[in-house]
């Protein structure tokens, strides 16, 4: 195959991506990667750096720029230039899975986090929340499942975290990780910040190795390429060394259950995936899809043994993670996040229906009828999908449609019915779509990771700007329609379009 083309054949607008392609395209990598440290570094770290920043609580881009544009434009022109090179890394500086381009893309992941170490942890409290909670249970030995930061008013941290009257929302695992944090950071406050990103780090890194491993047996020509997706992805890497969150934990339990899924270790797999759900609940959806998969395609004794394995083991995990925690069935209780909504189309919907069912805007106070109403048809709609999804594994036998209809459920749940959005939940699918092909999936997964770097942006510049300089809905409907408008529209546009063409089986999901 040739891989170089004489540019003076070429029409002027042809040539200069030719060019690029003629370069050698591990110089390409190593030249992008060089560029995206700079950026992260000075458009970043430097800009907001902790030693600065870091004693200044509830700090976002918005708020350290006083509610200046320039803030805003530099923000936004880095997060454009970073995925500018990542999009050219993708289709320029890959080709070939060489020794050097592993190197290259390993090395700049590691030295991409280590350039956002020092910068302060904006735009969400996140990493406060955890090391309060982590104090909770590391230092004055309390219960952060049952009780709340409130009971540790004079902690240094308390003033730093943004959930002060409500338990933990997450596991008990992640709480055991939390504890064991707090301990070796002692009560240093940068280094408690520092401990947590390094376990976000740890997450990250876990979850690139079991990409390239679930790569190396199903497709391995993809592994480097799959690895280079999560890894230089500057949204993975921003929210994992920047933010400190907790999710990349999650999805290395989730990786490590895709990488049993396909060897077909099903009770191994199973647990992975219970693991994952002790850290944040969204694994709790591979659960169903692992079952059907291994009642599948086992038989006979296999079976038996599957359901056996797993529902002991998964048993033993989840009575010993919940014993140290374990205050009875309010431990469980899900009922607060019933009223938690932002940056989702379900916010948009609660303040169109708030008038009709409760008489009074979401803003003036509680509405219980309508936040029902929509939670319920959300998780209806959710679980229709779901459903269909799951119908679709039978009778395929393609060990990557698992991981497909995976990603297409937490991108329906993402954009369509979550009630509470984040941008940093996108990391949830980001490293399952680099197990896919180039398809409209992963493709779809990578422009939303791209669009959610503009939540926080618009949230704080838009949303809760101060004064009245905009009613309902108009202070969420912008960043909603920026955040979510272009995804939906590429989900509308392949459902009316694409079927015009014949190509797309009758009954096919616009999310697959």
């Amino acid at each position: 195959m040739r891989l170089t083309t004489d540019i003076s054949q070429l029409q002027w607008w042809q040539q200069p991506m030719q060019a690029f392609a003629n370069l050698p395209r591990s110089l390409f990598l190593l030249v992008g990667g060089v560029l995206m440290t700079a950026v992260y570094y000075g458009g970043f770290t430097a800009r907001y750096s902790l030693a600065e920043h870091g004693s200044k609580p509830m700090q976002s881009i918005a708020t350290l720029n006083s509610m200046a544009a320039s803030g805003a434009l530099i923000y936004a022109v880095g997060f454009a230039v970073l995925f500018g090179l990542y999009w050219l890394g993708l289709h320029f500086g890959l080709l070939s899975a060489s020794r050097v381009q592993w190197l290259i893309v390993a090395a700049f992941a590691l030295i991409f986090n280590i350039s956002l170490l020092q910068m302060a942890p904006v735009d969400a409290a996140d990493v406060y929340d955890n090391i309060i909670r982590g104090r909770m249970s590391a230092v004055y030995g309390l219960n952060p499942l049952h009780g709340a930061p409130s009971q540790v008013r004079f902690d240094p941290f308390y003033g730093f975290a943004a959930w002060h009257d409500v338990p933990s929302a997450y596991g008990p695992v992640w709480e055991i990780l939390a504890a064991w944090t707090s301990r070796l950071a002692a009560n240093d406050h940068n280094s408690n910040v520092l401990a947590f990103k390094w376990l976000s780090i740890l997450g990250y890194g876990i979850t690139a190795i079991f990409i390239g491993l679930t790569l190396h047996v199903t497709a391995p020509n993809r592994a480097l390429l799959g690895v280079y997706l999560f890894t230089w992805n500057p949204l993975v890497v921003y929210m994992t060394s920047a933010g400190g969150h907790n999710d990349l934990v999650m999805t290395a339990c989730m990786l490590i259950s895709i990488y049993c899924l396909v060897r077909r270790w099903y009770g191994a797999s199973t647990l992975g995936a219970l693991v994952g759900m002790l850290v944040k609940f969204m694994p709790i959806v591979m659960v169903p899809i692992i079952a059907f998969v291994a009642l599948r395609d086992l038989r006979g004794a296999a079976r038996v043994r599957f359901l056996m394995v797993s529902g002991i083991t998964g048993a033993i995990v989840i009575f010993a993670s919940y014993a140290p925690y374990w205050t009875g069935f309010s431990t469980l209780d899900f009922a607060r996040r019933g009223s938690m909504f932002t940056s989702s189309a379900a916010t948009l919907a609660r303040q169109a229906l708030s008038t009709i069912f409760d008489g009074k805007l979401p803003d003036s106070g509680s509405t219980p009828i309508t936040n029902a109403i929509i939670g319920r048809t959300v998780l209806l709609w959710f679980g229709l999908f779901f459903l269909s999804q799951i119908v679709s594994l039978y009778g395929k036998r393609d060990p990557v449609q698992p991981v497909r209809v995976l990603t297409a459920a937490m991108l329906f749940y993402l954009l369509v019915a979550a009630i509470w959005f984040q941008s940093w939940y996108v990391l949830w699918v980001v490293p399952l779509a680099a197990l896919l092909t180039n398809d409209r999936l992963r493709r779809l997964t990578l422009l939303f990771s791209y669009l959610v770097t503009w939540q926080p942006l618009l949230y704080n510049y838009v949303t809760l700007r101060p004064g009245d300089w905009a009613p309902l809905p108009w202070r969420d409907l912008i960043p909603v329609a920026v955040v979510m408008g272009p995804a939906w529209a590429y989900v509308l546009w392949y459902w009316l379009f694409d079927r015009r063409t014949s190509r797309v089986p009758t009954g096919t999901s616009p999310f697959t």
